[in-house]
C-alpha cells in the first residue's frame, strides 16, 4: 500500500476562501507525522488571492514551524490558451514550488483543442513544477500528447484528492491520466488541496485509485521528505536540509 507523508498543495487563510493560519497548518501536519507542507496560495487572477506583494515578500515566511518544513509556493492560474500564467518572473524566482492550473474565474473553459494547446505551451515554462487538478471535465484535453510532454519536461501531474469530491469526472479522468503517467514515466504527486488544516494529508480517494491500478510508487515524488527534496534539487537546484 502506498503511503505519503508530505502534502505539497495546501492553502492558508491568505487565500480568502481558506480558513486556517500557516501555524495551524504546520502544527496539524506535525501532529499527523508529516514533515513537509507546501503553502500554495492562489495567483492574483483569482479574486480571493493575496496581494502580489505577498509573493514579493515571501521570504518573510518561516522555513520551518516546529519540525515541519514549509515550502513557499503558489498555485498560479492559466490565464489564456497560450499557456501564460498570472505570476511575474521576479516572483516565481523566489518560490520553492510552483503549481499551475485552470480555474474558472481566471479563464472560462474553451475547446478541447484550446485546453490542449494551453497545457502544451505551459509545459515550456521552466518555472512550472506541478500541474493542478487536471482531471476536471470542464477543461478536458488530449491526454496522451500532453502527459508525454509533461514527462519530457519533468513536470509533476497532481492527483488531487479534493477533486474527486468537487470536480465532475475527476475519478474517471484521473484514472486515465494516471495510466498515461505510468506509460510515459511521468512523475506524479498525491495532494489534499486542503483549505482547512484538518484536511492536510487527506489522500483516501487518490490513494485508492493509485492502488487499484498498481501505480508504481517510484513515480510518486512526495511519498517521503527525502524523495521530494531530491526531486526539487534535481529539477530546480534548491537544496533543503
Amino acid at each position: 500500500m502506498i503511503k505519503v507523508n508530505t502534502d505539497i498543495h495546501i492553502h492558508t487563510n491568505k487565500s480568502d476562501h481558506a480558513h486556517s493560519t500557516i501555524t495551524e497548518c504546520a502544527n496539524y501536519a506535525q501532529s499527523i507525522g508529516f514533515e513537509v507542507i507546501a503553502v500554495t496560495e492562489h495567483g492574483p487572477a483569482l479574486g480571493d488571492a493575496p496581494h502580489p506583494s505577498y509573493f514579493g515578500g515571501i521570504d518573510t515566511l518561516p522555513s520551518k514551524i516546529g519540525n515541519v518544513r514549509i515550502l513557499k509556493g503558489v498555485e498560479a492560474n492559466i490565464i489564456d490558451f497560450d499557456g501564460n500564467i498570472d505570476m511575474k518572473e521576479r516572483h516565481l524566482k523566489l518560490l520553492d514550488w510552483v503549481v499551475a492550473g485552470f480555474h474558472y474565474h481566471a479563464l472560462k473553459p474553451g475547446s478541447f483543442e484550446e485546453h490542449t494547446n494551453a497545457y502544451m505551451k505551459l509545459a515550456d515554462n521552466p518555472y512550472i513544477d506541478m500541474i493542478s487538478h487536471c482531471g476536471s471535465d470542464n477543461y478536458k484535453f488530449d491526454y496522451e500528447p500532453v502527459i508525454k510532454k509533461f514527462a519530457e519536461k519533468n513536470i509533476v501531474v497532481e492527483i488531487n484528492n479534493h477533486s474527486f469530491e468537487v470536480r465532475k469526472g475527476s475519478d474517471i479522468n484521473c484514472r486515465e491520466i494516471a495510466l498515461l503517467c505510468m506509460k510515459y514515466r511521468c512523475p506524479i504527486a498525491v495532494t489534499s488541496d486542503a483549505h482547512f488544516h484538518e484536511g492536510i494529508g487527506s489522500f483516501e480517494n487518490s490513494l485508492r485509485l493509485l492502488n487499484d491500478i498498481n501505480f508504481p510508487e517510484e513515480l510518486i515524488i512526495n511519498t517521503t521528505k527525502e524523495k521530494l527534496f531530491d526531486f526539487i534539487f534535481k529539477k530546480k537546484g534548491i537544496r533543503f536540509e
